[in-house]
């Protein structure tokens, strides 16, 4: 309830979509007949965190600027 009072309802969201697919992912056994799902969840959590970090920094102004600072 901290993220949906202090930084909205976009935030809190995102925290429980979030909390919910690592719930389901039971394991790093990439022997198991489910490793393929558990892929696939890790592999949509880290292109949407890429692509929001993209997003992020072009707003600003580019990579450069945002890696050296003002």
């Amino acid at each position: 309830m901290f993220v949906l009072f202090r930084l909205g309802i976009l935030a809190f969201i995102v925290m429980s979509t979030t909390g919910s697919l690592l719930a389901a992912v039971p394991t790093l056994d990439f022997s198991a007949w489910y490793a393929s799902s558990m892929i696939a969840a890790f592999a949509i959590l880290f292109g949407l965190a890429a692509y929001s970090f993209y997003l992020c920094v072009e707003w600003k102004g580019g990579i450069a600027d945002a890696l050296v600072g003002d």
